[in-house]
């Protein structure tokens, strides 16, 4: 009975969280580098600053779509 209430709740909890992560659209670095036309130096220095923050996925880095679009926006840009 224990077990059974407690893998509901993890279920509860972990899976809607997970679930979210899956449907965001991840974008590659050359692919943000392009929406920018910026460099790799530029991507870098925006993480330290907080402006574009990255996602890593492995030993890679990504970026969320919603958080390039509403940098796009925010900037005027394309």
């Amino acid at each position: 009975m224990l077990g059974d209430r407690l893998v509901e709740r993890i279920l509860g909890e972990v899976c809607p969280v997970a679930a979210d992560n899956a449907v965001e659209k991840l974008l590659t670095k050359p692919e943000v580098m392009q929406k920018f036309g910026v460099c790799h130096t530029t991507l870098h220095n925006w993480a330290k600053a907080g402006v574009l923050v990255p996602v890593k996925v492995g030993r890679k880095i990504h970026y969320r779509l919603g958080d390039v679009q509403a940098l796009l926006e925010r900037r005027g840009g394309k």
